[in-house]
């Protein structure tokens, strides 16, 4: 798979496949918060940076070295992705 010809929402996508661990396609309601956190986002390297950061904890085993069950779906971690975008929008209008 060439990653440079990848549309920005297939290439967010794949790194929350790769993250999941799991399958091989995402839930149709993941791909519209996709669609939110783009369109919320600078660019699509601002928010694989943001994923980086929160994903394999979202996707991992707890911290008592349990493995949980999957996660299915982004719907838990919507809300904290969007507001790190709309925090980022403010620290870039006010430089």
């Amino acid at each position: 798979m060439d990653l440079d010809k990848l549309s920005p929402n297939a290439l967010v996508a794949q790194y929350v496949i790769e993250c999941r661990g799991q399958g091989s396609f995402l839930q149709y309601d993941d791909y519209q918060i996709i669609d939110e956190w783009l369109s919320n986002s600078p660019d699509v390297d601002f928010l694989l940076l943001v994923l980086s950061e929160h994903l394999p904890t979202y996707f991992s085993a707890d911290k008592s070295g349990t493995v949980r069950k999957p996660k299915a779906s982004l719907k838990g971690l919507r809300a904290k992705i969007l507001k790190l975008l709309e925090e980022q929008k403010w620290r870039s209008s006010v430089k």
